[in-house]
């Protein structure tokens, strides 16, 4: 299991690219990770998902504006949040904000190299039981 250490670890300067080269990629190609490939991702990372409660919002319209509501309520109310929108616009930074505040590219994608390492792991699995 990847630990919260390797979680808070900023990943080396080379990877940071990478990480945020192939977050762009998938945005471009539609990547779509089977669900249990992805349930193994998270148990691989301990199960973030369920460290903390949190709001789902769906919908056509009127998403960012309803998150931005519920994170400022939140906020005022002494909850720590953290935000995630998509798409960016300047910034893959900005999908991700943690207390109000943006994220930077290196934190994130210090976050995204974890992940994409979890991730790297399931798929060498499947490939190997696919042999």
């Amino acid at each position: 299991m990847l630990n919260e250490e390797k979680l808070a670890r900023r990943a080396p300067s080379g990877s940071r690219q990478r990480a945020i080269d192939v977050l762009y990629a998938r945005g471009e190609h539609r990547f779509r990770m089977q669900l249990g490939a992805l349930g193994r991702v998270l148990q691989l990372l301990g199960r973030p998902e369920r460290r903390f409660p949190s709001i789902l919002i769906g919908g056509t319209n009127g998403k960012g504006s309803v998150s931005a509501i519920c994170d400022s309520i939140a906020r005022a109310a002494g909850r720590r949040t953290g935000f995630y929108s998509s798409p960016h616009l300047v910034s893959v930074g900005e999908r991700v904000r943690i207390e109000g505040r943006a994220a930077d590219d290196d934190q994130l994608s210090g976050w995204l190299e974890v992940v994409l390492e979890a991730e790297e792991q399931v798929c060498r699995r499947v490939a190997d039981s696919e042999l």
